[in-house]
């Protein structure tokens, strides 16, 4: 029962850090138009390109960690369906983003750009 619990703890971390990925990177909400306009607005201004790589690190840090905590998490007799893992905790932290993500951004400091 321990070992139960343990791994659906380390799942439920697992998608809550890939889904606080997400709300960095604004992923599940922003087109693919506007992210290709906020490249080239930020590829005139350093201190907008310099934020944005910022923006991207810490959402590549949150999304490496929830890999490495399913990677450690599930037993070695499930480890041929660890990309089922990956994928499935991936669609329910991209779902928590929808549903949350405008809500949470503002309180992690981000604001969206209006044009």
């Amino acid at each position: 029962m321990i070992l139960f619990l343990d791994l659906v703890s380390q799942l439920i971390a697992a998608i809550l850090c890939a889904a606080v990925g997400f709300i960095i990177w604004d992923i599940g909400t922003r087109s693919p138009a506007q992210v290709v306009s906020d490249v080239f607005c930020a590829a005139h201004d350093p201190r907008r390109m310099i934020g944005g790589l910022a923006r991207f690190s810490a959402g590549l840090v949150f999304v490496l960690i929830s890999i490495g905590l399913i990677f450690f998490a599930i037993p070695s007799i499930e480890a041929p369906r660890y990309t089922l893992y990956q994928i499935g905790t991936f669609i329910i932290a991209l779902l928590i983003e929808v549903l949350v993500g405008d809500d949470v951004r503002p309180l992690l400091g981000f604001r969206r750009r209006v044009k």
